[in-house]
């Protein structure tokens, strides 16, 4: 979509070119026009392992699953836990929260 521009008027701040009517701008050059400026701290996310050994074990994924939680309830009691496995790390997951819905079910992980 193009838009003639709007004689004497500035978009944006003062440094940017004023529009006349014979411009043709894009819709989304005119909003970004639109846009002020914004400073903001970026988010700082990472993951790393929880554990040095293989987690190809029912017992380290169970461990895993108990230490994730705790220090997520230790930290916001109300928050659910978030954990991300790969596929067959996912799969055993997945039994532990079968066998066990009570203590490691969806409903609490």
């Amino acid at each position: 979509m193009i838009f003639k521009g709007v004689p004497g008027k500035y978009h944006g701040n003062s440094k940017q070119k004023e529009l006349i009517a014979a411009d043709a701008v894009s819709w989304a050059a005119y909003r970004a026009l639109q846009v002020l400026p914004t400073s903001f701290q970026p988010a700082i996310i990472s993951t790393f392992p929880l554990f040095y050994e293989d987690a190809h074990t029912v017992a380290m994924i169970l461990h895993a699953m108990n230490v994730v939680n705790c220090a997520v309830k230790h930290f916001n009691a109300t928050q659910a836990p978030v954990i991300c496995f790969d596929l067959t790390l996912f799969a055993l997951e997945k039994q532990i929260q079968w066998k066990m819905p009570h203590k490691h079910g969806e409903d609490y992980l």
